[in-house]
Order: structure tokens, then sequence, then C-alpha cells
């Protein structure tokens, strides 16, 4: 009879390292089948562009419709945020990490009124943990007329916490009327 994982360990998407393996109760030591010192891991589903794609448009959905507290649970506990506001612009753009900062940075901005749009969302990077997703075309609007335009936004997912990791909407100007 050889070793087996507990089940609280099978299905984890981390690596396991055994280094060999002691009897289970009721097994004598010479029916124990030593596992070999080598790494036995879970596989990790690589990550797809799809997986971003819904997170993104929750983000804008609940951006706009004055939900800014439900994108807590699209963002993880350490996001980075970096969000021009209609004061703060260029390299006066506030960044901001963690999810709690992340929020209020957004609220600031949702409560002037701001709504956003955006045209099509690109996921040129990809890799296996993580998805990297460039929105173009995003602008905010204010309830004056104004508009900021973002000429950049972008937004990281990380599969693995299944969170918006990175946030940045940069705008190089302050909003104008069209």
């Amino acid at each position: 009879m050889g070793c087996s994982l507990p089940k609280s360990l099978i299905g984890l998407s981390l690596a396991v390292v055994i280094a060999g393996c002691s009897p289970q109760p009721g097994q004598s030591t010479s029916e124990v089948t030593p596992i070999p010192s080598n790494t036995v891991s879970a596989t990790v589903p690589a990550c797809t562009a799809a997986e971003l794609m819904e997170p993104v448009k929750q983000f804008f959905t609940l951006w706009n419709s004055g939900r800014v507290g439900d994108l807590t649970n699209l963002l993880t506990p350490d996001v980075g945020a970096t969000i021009s506001t209609q004061y703060q612009q260029g390299d006066n753009t506030p960044s901001v990490s963690g999810r709690q900062l992340s929020i209020q940075l957004i609220t600031q901005q949702e409560a002037a009124g701001e709504r956003l749009s955006y045209d099509l969302i690109e996921t040129p990077a990809v890799t296996q943990y993580t998805v990297n997703a460039f929105v173009k075309g995003v602008r905010g609007s204010f309830p004056d007329g104004r508009i900021l335009t973002y000429s950049d936004a972008q937004f990281g997912y990380d599969c693995r916490s299944s969170g918006l990791y990175n946030v940045l909407l940069w705008a190089a100007s302050a909003p104008a009327k069209p």
C-alpha cells in the first residue's frame, strides 16, 4: 500500500513537495512505499483572455450604476490603482495600493458624477497566471458636460485569486467641454 495525500490537499493549486511517507494508523512500516523526493504539482490551468472580459465589463457597470462598494469583490486585496481625476491628471495622477484606498479613489470620482464609457477591450498579454487588457477609447463624462479622455487604460487580472490586481485609468489633461 502506498502513500496518499490527505483529501484537504487534493485540488490545491500549489506545488507539494513530498520527501517520504509515514505509515497510516494500523499499517506496518514494511507496507509503506516511500515516494521519491520530487515535486508533485496539481496543474493550475493557464489564464485565458475570456477570464478578464467579464470583470472589466463589471468594473464599468458597477462604477456607472453607483455600486462602487460592490467593486470590492472584483479587486484583489493588494490591488494597485492609478486613476486620473477631474482635478489631477498627468504626473499628478493619484496612485494607491490596497483595496480600501482604491475604492476610496473610485468613490471620489463616482460621487463627482463621472460616468465611464469605452470602445474596445483588447487582451494582448496573457501569461500562465495573469491576463492584462488595454481598454481603448475610455472616457469619463461629468454632469456639466465635460469629458475626461483617458489616454491609457489597463486592467490586470490574477487568475489564481480571481481578481483585478491592477487598474490604470490615466489622462494627460483636465476634462474639457467637447
